[in-house]
């Protein structure tokens, strides 16, 4: 029972790395192109 909650929990929280490492990359481009 343990090892399925650490995966869901790695995997959210690499998600999350994911999401904002997106987030950046996208604001960034929008900032340059303006």
């Amino acid at each position: 029972a343990v090892a399925p909650g650490i995966a869901i929990i790695i995997t959210v929280l690499g998600f999350n790395l994911i999401g904002d490492g997106l987030n950046d990359i996208l604001i960034n481009r929008g900032n340059s192109n303006e």
